[in-house]
């Protein structure tokens, strides 16, 4: 190793020779040529503004560029050249850990680039995820429920209830309190069943990874932790769930976000519980908390992508009050679309889109009555420009 090149000095020309390129380009060559003789693995340093940087970058075998982003703190390193072996080209962030090295976070031109050499499953359309035939909450919803028998499910659902195929995408959008997040955590909750052998015992789902882009998103798991029937649904039904939290962060870069998704889908998988579902939750607030994140845009596409060619079961949640930009740019890649609405003493849902819609008219708008959380077909008036389809809510003030 030749730590600088910046402090070497080359043999010069006798007086009144004049001082040429290849006299210089014949001197790093037989630098070069020496190291390599020797049988060593040479690593020489220079700085960004060497004048001898453009013939080593000819002669070398590699080229590996170090950069500081001072506008958002970043090291990256980018690979210019690398003969004999393919390379992903373009910057990638990375960071010296204590105790831990260097952590590269490839960018996701290359992780998109990794994904398409892998086949992607279509999907499942044997096994899904049947919607709750009631959404349990804290307090009153336990108490109201304690007299629920367990064939309830079986006698409310029908061929024409809706389900939710095995590895897709599904977005829950709507006005805040609307009951997204108490329906989200009932629904992930459900076992996964095979569509013609619907009664067929299963095993236990795998894990369940839930992202906060809120910062502390404790909020999302309050009716789970509150709720004595949906937390003993969770225990039977669910193998594992995992919390991830991302703050107020204007230096996280897309990639570093990605790359952990990635790390906990693969560390999953090698402790044999992989995952089903991936909720991605306060999607609003990635502009405000994360705005480097939402700036990248490949980073939406890119999870896309990663939770497709795992085959994960994806869910994306967003409080809005109108028409948001996430569901104008991204509203064609997701398999279901529901909107949910808020009405006195019940929550509504709309399936805006689904792969499977049924045969004859579409789904029945359904509604959660607040009182013991059973859901039922929506008898009242539909707002005009409204789908006349769909799913949900939950107990007063639920997010």
């Amino acid at each position: 190793m030749i730590d600088t090149l910046d402090a070497l000095e080359i043999e010069v020309p006798a007086p009144g020779e004049p001082t040429t390129r290849p006299d210089e380009r014949t001197s790093m060559a037989e630098l070069i040529r020496v190291i390599e003789h020797t049988r060593f693995w040479g690593l020489l340093v220079c700085g960004a503004h060497n004048p001898r940087k453009d013939v080593l970058s000819y002669l070398a075998d590699a080229v590996i560029e170090l950069a500081v982003d001072e506008t958002r703190m970043h090291r990256t390193l980018e690979i210019l050249k690398c003969r004999t072996q393919p390379f992903d080209p373009g910057p990638h962030v990375f960071q010296l850990v204590e105790q831990r090295g260097v952590m590269l976070y490839p960018n996701l031109v290359s992780i998109q680039r990794r994904l398409r050499r892998r086949v992607t499953p279509a999907l499942d359309s044997e096994r899904v995820t049947p919607f709750p035939t009631r959404v349990w909450w804290p307090n009153r919803g336990d108490q109201l429920a304690s007299s629920v028998s367990a064939v309830d499910a079986a006698a409310v659902r029908s061929s024409d209830w809706p389900t939710i195929r095995r590895g897709s995408a599904v977005l829950l959008y709507g006005e805040p309190q609307a009951g997204k997040a108490p329906f989200l955590l009932n629904l992930m909750s459900q076992r996964v069943q095979l569509v013609d052998y619907p009664n067929w015992p299963l095993g236990t789902n795998g894990a369940t990874l839930i992202v906060s882009f809120r910062g502390n998103g404790q909020e999302y798991l309050r009716p789970l932790h509150e709720s004595r029937l949906l937390s003993a649904q969770w225990h039977d039904n669910v193998s594992d769930i995992g919390f991830c939290s991302y703050g107020v962060d204007d230096t996280l870069n897309a990639s570093q976000v990605a790359f952990e998704l990635i790390r906990y889908i693969r560390r999953s998988r090698r402790d044999a519980v992989p995952v089903d579902w991936i909720a991605f939750v306060g999607v609003e607030a990635l502009h405000s908390n994360l705005p480097a994140v939402a700036r990248n845009p490949s980073f939406w596409p890119t999870i896309f992508a990663i939770t497709a060619n795992e085959g994960i079961t994806t869910a994306f949640l967003l409080a809005a009050e109108g028409p948001h930009p996430f569901v104008a740019q991204y509203g064609h890649e997701m398999d279901y679309i529901l909107k949910f609405q808020r009405r006195v003493g019940t929550r509504i849902v709309d399936i805006e889109k689904s792969p499977d819609p049924p045969a004859q008219g579409g789904y029945p708008r359904l509604s959660f009555n607040l009182q013991d959380g059973q859901v039922s077909e929506f008898t009242g008036d539909v707002p005009s420009g409204q789908a006349a389809c769909v799913a949900g809510a939950v107990r007063e003030g639920a997010a």
